[in-house]
């Protein structure tokens, strides 16, 4: 137990569920999820909108095949290869899209911070004698107001008092 009085590993859960790494894997969950429902929507609407297919005709090898030659564990061998078609495409899109997107943006920002440092670097070299001139006449401005603040401490005009 802990000084609050709850277990040390309520606390360590309850510190890493706001977690980013916790966020993604819940929001990844909800996606496949989302994408079976999805997928088991989409098959049974293709299924349902066919109608039945007796008469339907497969040439494999020059072989023709039939669909009433089907028996239910084919079907369901059918409709699982598709739903895993659609997962791991629900998939490819939600890892390679963003991907595609944050890396073109990420090398735009680097480039034009790059240029902006580039103008930044020419201008302070095409100004540098007046910025040489405009340092040294603050230099010598901040050297002759520090000297009159210290006589005037010195006499003691000034004093902070606490």
């Amino acid at each position: 137990m802990s000084s609050q009085g709850r277990p040390k590993d309520e606390y360590r859960s309850a510190q890493h569920e706001g977690s980013i790494s916790h966020r993604v894997i819940k929001t990844l969950a909800w996606t496949l999820l989302v994408g079976l429902v999805l997928s088991i929507a989409l098959v049974a609407a293709v299924v349902s909108a066919i109608g039945p297919l007796d008469q339907t005709v497969i040439q494999l090898d020059g072989a023709p095949i039939t669909l009433a030659q089907f028996h239910a564990g084919h079907w369901l061998v059918a409709v699982g290869a598709v739903m895993l078609a659609l997962i791991v495409t629900l998939l490819i899109v939600l890892l390679v899209v963003p991907v595609a997107v944050l890396v073109p943006l990420l090398v735009a920002a680097l480039v034009l911070v790059g240029a902006l440092i580039l103008v930044a670097a020419i201008t302070a070299l095409a100004f540098s004698p007046l910025i040489l001139c405009a340092g040294l006449v603050w230099l010598i401005w901040r050297l002759a107001r520090g000297h009159g603040r210290r006589a005037q401490a010195a006499k003691g005009g000034a004093t902070i008092a606490g």
